[in-house]
């Protein structure tokens, strides 16, 4: 390991960035809330007229797989992988880049000598550490998330982290040497990539190019990840200095890819050559006033996925909601026999009225329904989906009122039930009940679902809160802002 004889400041950093080719520098001013140079957020440095680049960094700035694939690091982890493309137990792709990229992190910010790394004053600035929870002590997980679903995603992401590292620590020993990648290193690289990464549409893990490449990017980094094929086959990527943008609720934000100076008008990139790609941040249809924090919208995520992956929540978010499951099996007889037959008819009447769908919303042909209703339940892509995301100014999903209808229904319900499905249009329990008895009978089971995950949360909530007030530790601040983070996750949903 390499002691760091020397620490990155703000200034530094930009001289970095503009030594490199970033432009428009002056229209940014990097500010700390304590003085220091950890967690700098943006602000305008001066008015920034509407769809006028903000700040642009050429291609030769940006952070791919690629980097890490030629790294000391990355050589040993791309022979380990080639090693097992014929195994039957093949590493999945989340695995595969976390194994690739975070050592290389690692190696580029602790392993090598200061300021010898191309990315050595980026890396240097970003935050020593993370407020997600991966980084809270278990006692604090546990008494902060208990009854959320963020609880059981941490000690998972963690379960998940912890064998990456021991294969990386394996495959990368020559690199490292013994103490070099240590599991704080790991966790360290993991944070930082996934708390600002962007996709990239090159990946040599997915996509089998090489570099270089005309643009590494979409015209717009941030697309629509429904499309769920073309995120998997999207690379990991960061951006220095546009990555550290926070993130602003309903903000518009304007993302380009262009060819420095390509003799457009609205680029603004004369001063990158014509033929050097870059990825430029620009204004909206909005000015932006000089002090004004420039910021990114990370997209409509809840307060779930913005503790997980980057370690805060937004009091009063429009975008936060609660996960609820319905619990099929504990709804069915339970006796054996009748079990397989009624969870059989109950899901077949499901499959009627409300298909499983694909990303694109295309209905799924019905499987034919196997001879154990619990099998269904377990089978393919194709089984419906019990879990379902609430959000406060949505009504309750009609997917939900759904399956309380079906898995409420008496037998001659679910024949009335049988005849609405396959009929044009969607059926509406709400609207459409087949019986009084059934639309209350469903009504009071998804009241039942909500008050149980309602008092979860707040009773744990209480229990933290008690305890917090009278907790007396060294890491008392640390402690405070973790309660809030819980307390604040617990409110919204």
């Amino acid at each position: 390991m390499t002691d760091k004889t020397e620490e990155t400041t703000i200034p530094t950093f930009l001289s970095w960035l503009r030594s490199h080719g970033t432009t428009r520098l002056e229209n940014v001013a990097w500010k700390t809330e304590d003085g220091s140079n950890e967690r700098p957020s943006c602000f305008a440095a001066q008015s920034i007229p509407p769809h006028s680049p903000i700040m642009s960094i050429p291609s030769s700035l940006v952070l791919t797989e690629f980097d890490a694939a030629m790294s000391p690091p990355g050589r040993a982890v791309m022979a380990f992988l080639e090693s097992r493309e014929h195994v039957n137990d093949p590493l999945p792709v989340p695995s595969r880049r976390r194994i690739l990229i975070l050592p290389f992190l690692v190696y580029e910010r602790f392993v090598r000598p200061p300021g010898e790394s191309r990315f050595w004053h980026y890396l240097d600035l970003l935050p020593p550490k993370y407020e997600d929870p991966l980084w809270w002590t278990e006692e604090e997980r546990k008494r902060e998330l208990s009854g959320t679903n963020v609880l059981a995603y941490a000690e998972s992401r963690e379960e998940l982290l912890k064998k990456d590292w021991e294969v990386a620590r394996r495959v990368c020993s020559d690199a490292f040497g013994k103490d070099g990648l240590t599991w704080h290193n790991f966790l360290w690289a993991h944070s930082a990539l996934y708390s600002r990464c962007f996709p990239s549409l090159h990946s040599p893990l997915t996509t089998g190019d090489t570099p270089p490449f005309t643009i590494p990017f979409d015209t717009v980094p941030t697309f629509d990840l429904a499309d769920l094929s073309r995120v998997s086959s999207c690379g990991m990527a960061l951006l220095p200095g546009l990555d550290m943008l926070n993130h602003g609720v309903g903000v518009e934000v304007v993302w380009k890819t262009t060819q420095g100076d390509d003799g457009n008008d609205n680029s603004h990139n004369a001063d990158i050559p014509r033929d050097v790609p870059c990825v430029s941040f620009f204004t909206s249809s909005q000015p932006v006033d000089e002090g004004v924090p420039l910021l990114n919208n990370y997209g409509p995520k809840g307060n779930e996925e913005l503790l997980m992956g980057y370690g805060f929540v937004v009091e009063s978010s429009p975008d936060d909601y609660v996960r609820v499951r319905m619990a099929v099996r504990g709804l069915a007889d339970t006796s054996a026999g009748v079990t397989n037959e009624i969870l059989r008819r109950r899901l077949r009447v499901l499959h009627l009225l409300d298909p499983p769908r694909d990303g694109d919303g295309t209905v799924v042909t019905a499987p034919q329904v196997p001879s154990s209703g619990v099998e269904l339940l377990d089978s393919s892509s194709s089984r419906p989906t019990f879990l379902h995301h609430l959000r406060a100014r949505d009504p309750v999903p009609r997917s939900l009122m759904v399956q309380a209808s079906v898995f409420t229904a008496t037998e001659s319900e679910l024949s009335l039930l049988e005849r609405r499905g396959g009929g044009e249009g969607e059926w509406d329990p709400t609207r459409e009940p087949v019986t009084k008895r059934n639309v209350l009978a469903s009504l009071a089971q998804v009241r039942t679902l909500l008050n149980g995950k309602h008092a979860a949360l707040w009773t744990v909530h209480d229990q933290a809160r008690a305890w917090w007030e009278h907790a007396n530790s060294e890491r008392a601040h640390d402690r405070d802002w973790v309660g809030k983070l819980g307390r604040d996750l617990r409110a919204g949903e």
